[in-house]
């Protein structure tokens, strides 16, 4: 089964294209319309006062396979199939460009941060650092890999990750706002708090939108 706008290739249970997000047209196969199989229609010996031959009885219970695919299928009945189809191209960036290159520079500043507080003698706060946003970039590239495949944990993982990393940036602010003045550092930590909850909030209602994508 292909996608009737973008031609990509559909799964059999597919409610809408992974690709392009239209909604995809699907028409349920009556128990009555499908084929029976083994169904030999049973013979009657005419009687005396009345020869006429009896209609061939058929079984009406449909099968155990018939009855399986009318309930995968019953979960698309109510879509509204003239819909417009639903944008990715957010979506696209954050697993092709967005993420790869958030666990890079996860990567990149535990390293450095690591660096430079081992310089001044904070090797244990520098070893947590370091740990901290590592962990964070293993789960932005887990994250990515979630998303990619319409997992249905893809979201949640994504909302676990901006949380995580908008905390260990926060920690990090208040613990060099510790060291110096506010006025140092608490017009970088007032952007990054913000960016982070723009972030949060916006994710959070893109993918609820897009919520029945990710049914893996």
């Amino acid at each position: 089964m292909y996608c009737r706008n973008c031609g990509a290739q559909l799964q059999e249970d597919a409610a809408f294209c992974q690709n392009c997000g239209t909604k995809v047209a699907i028409q349920l196969i009556t128990v009555a319309e499908q084929p029976k199989e083994n169904q030999t229609p049973r013979q009657t010996t005419p009687s005396t006062a009345n020869i006429a031959t009896e209609a061939p009885q058929v079984d009406e219970q449909p099968s155990v396979a018939a009855q399986k695919n009318t309930e995968d299928l019953s979960c698309f009945q109510d879509a509204d199939l003239t819909a417009q189809p639903l944008p990715l191209k957010w979506f696209h960036f954050q697993i092709y460009f967005w993420l790869w290159a958030g666990a890079a520079s996860s990567f990149y500043y535990a390293v450095i941060n690591a660096n430079v507080l081992s310089r001044y003698g904070f090797y244990g706060f520098a070893i947590i650092l370091f740990l901290i946003r590592a962990g964070v970039a293993m789960l932005q590239i887990v994250t990515r890999n979630h998303l990619a495949e319409f997992d249905q944990d893809g979201p949640k993982l994504l909302m676990i990750t901006l949380w995580a990393s908008a905390i260990v940036n926060f920690c990090l602010y208040l613990y060099l706002w510790s060291l110096s003045s506010f006025s140092t550092v608490g017009a970088s930590m007032i952007g990054n708090m913000i960016d982070s909850a723009i972030m949060i909030i916006c994710n959070n209602i893109y993918y609820k939108k897009r919520a029945v994508l990710f049914r893996n």
